[in-house]
């Protein structure tokens, strides 16, 4: 009777033991499996992070670097306020003759404009023909726009210097081929009425040579007058 109880509590005792054995290995396994998957997500979330801090270090380098440069060209503009102005010079027939300054880039308009537009007195023509208000102005320059009162007195000057070179050549008795008269031409040694004729119908000459080629003289009749014609 003690014996058989013996036996049964010695059963007992080893289920037990295996029971606690077993859940102490399974205890053991969920906490080595809780461990792991604690360290892969802390190692998941760390990464992120550090993904994350650096994009936001980038951008801040960027937006430093863009500040950094959009400060010197500031402090450069303070430290020189003509920073990115040209200076030019206008007189004559505007409104307004002066020295002006005005932003790199701008043309003779824009400086006509800033000097008031033209005078009544400005010589259209010279503004029509001569004047390109669309060229680029360059810092330094200087510009004289004429009246044209100014403009005529050039031209009679022109006309009169002319007259006087004219005047010149008829006094070494030079005549000119190209618009001498049939009569003038005739006062040549050699040259009749026909020789004339044909001279004034061959024009105009580049060169004297070319009143032989033309056939209007020959080379012996040119070789007499060469000295006293022009062009």
């Amino acid at each position: 009777m003690f014996d058989e109880s013996s036996d049964i509590s010695l059963v007992f005792s080893q289920i037990r033991k295996m029971l606690s054995v077993s859940l102490i290995i399974q205890a053991t396994i969920f906490l080595v499996g809780i461990s792991i998957s604690s360290f892969g997500l802390f190692q998941l979330f760390n990464n992120e992070a550090q993904a994350s801090q650096k994009e936001n270090s980038s951008g801040s380098g960027t937006d430093l670097l863009s500040n950094s440069n959009e400060l010197e060209i500031v402090e450069t503009c303070e430290k020189n306020p003509e920073f990115g102005r040209i200076t030019v010079d206008i007189g004559g027939a505007v409104k307004n003759p002066g020295i002006y300054q005005l932003d790199s880039g701008s043309r003779i308009n824009d400086l006509i404009n800033i000097a008031g537009g033209f005078s009544n007195y400005v010589d259209k023509y010279y503004i029509n023909k001569v004047l390109n208000l669309s060229q680029l102005l360059n810092d330094g320059e200087k510009f004289y726009i004429p009246t044209i009162e100014e403009s005529i007195e050039v031209q009679e000057k022109l006309t009169s210097q002319q007259s006087t070179n004219d005047s010149a050549g008829n006094t070494l008795g030079v005549i000119s081929v190209n618009s001498a008269t049939k009569e003038e031409l005739m006062s040549l040694t050699g040259i009749g009425e026909k020789r004339a004729d044909d001279i004034v119908s061959n024009r105009p000459y580049d060169s004297l040579n070319k009143l032989v080629e033309k056939g209007a003289l020959t080379e012996a009749i040119f070789e007499n007058i060469k000295s006293a014609v022009s062009l």
